[in-house]
């Protein structure tokens, strides 16, 4: 795998399309650490049109775009509270509630207060407003791994 060659964008993200987000995150985490820097060439490859950047700024929100459709895959943002604004003036926002500084596993979450077992969410479900909570841990968990709770794969 290599970030820099955009057509492979989606592939450290298909761990959640068998049940292991946990997976993914730590891929992702991986390669954020090791990829992407504050400095002048902290971006890898060629960020024509912003792909590269935006590959990090959407995972740096929790939330990543599978292009085709209208999902977005629930990662492990780097911030404690995310808030989108959409232009009708909804908000959607983003809570992570860490256990500890290593914690990129996703124990538990609510959406608008109700338990929230998928590992995604509909673009419809963003543009809506409202609120997801994510509680993390530093130790893999079984959330997002039961049928119901994988992703539409679009077929």
């Amino acid at each position: 795998y290599d970030v820099s060659n955009e057509p492979c964008f989606l592939t450290p993200i298909l761990y959640h399309y068998i049940g292991k987000p946990g997976r993914s995150n730590e891929v992702i985490k991986n390669i954020i650490s090791k990829k992407y820097t504050n400095t002048a060439d902290g971006i890898p490859g060629n960020d024509d049109s912003g792909s590269m950047s935006s590959w990090f700024a959407f995972h740096a929100i929790g939330l990543y775009p599978n292009a085709g459709q209208n999902v977005y895959l629930i990662t492990n943002p780097l911030f404690e509270k995310i808030t989108i604004k959409n232009i009708e003036g909804k908000s959607f926002v983003i809570t992570v509630k860490r256990k500890s500084k290593g914690a990129i596993y996703i124990s538990k979450a609510t959406l608008n207060r109700k338990p929230y077992t998928k590992s995604w969410l509909t673009h419809d479900q963003i543009r809506n407003g409202g609120e997801l909570i994510m509680e993390m841990t530093d130790k893999p968990t079984k959330w997002g791994a039961d049928v119901g709770s994988i992703p539409p794969n679009g077929l």
